[in-house]
């Protein structure tokens, strides 16, 4: 493999076979970032549905939704789920002609809050964003929205 600089005239001759590192589509050079969350840094998560919202608060002792207990375990699993993931399906032409059908805003002591947005644009398919980049629109299908926008039951004691 030859290369040269940008403001030089030298090639240089390289060894090493370097088209795996260059001979890339578009969006494998893009920020794939979607969520970044502490868990030990959150203690309030706010969920916004078309029929409903509800939010689960850390006290000093314990996960509350509406003053009843939840289940901690459950709670944590949740943002664990979310500490790093990425996202490489963008959705460069998606701009948002409405509110968004769900949302959720995690919250913390010393931390930006953290909101995503999600918009249902068929059965399967959804567009979303976060503050982590919030101009930047990705699409998904599956289990992510089951993930990220979970009913009160799922996060109670029972």
């Amino acid at each position: 493999t030859y290369i040269r600089f940008d403001d030089e005239d030298d090639v240089y001759a390289v060894k090493e076979m370097m088209d795996s590192y260059f001979n890339k589509d578009f969006n494998a050079w893009r920020n794939k970032a979607f969520l970044r969350v502490e868990p030990k840094k959150i203690s309030k998560i706010t969920f916004q549905y078309p029929d409903s919202s509800y939010t689960v608060v850390r006290d000093s002792t314990a996960w509350k939704i509406n003053n009843l207990k939840a289940d901690s375990s459950k709670v944590e699993s949740y943002l664990n789920k979310f500490r790093s993931r990425d996202l490489s399906e963008f959705a460069d032409s998606f701009t948002p002609s409405s509110s968004p059908t769900y949302e959720v805003t995690m919250e913390g002591q010393g931390v930006t809050p953290i909101n995503i947005r999600c918009w249902k644009i068929e059965n399967d398919k959804w567009f979303l964003s976060s503050s982590l980049q919030d101009s930047v629109y990705f699409s998904s299908q599956g289990s992510l929205i089951s993930d990220l926008f979970v009913g009160k039951n799922g996060l109670l004691n029972k």
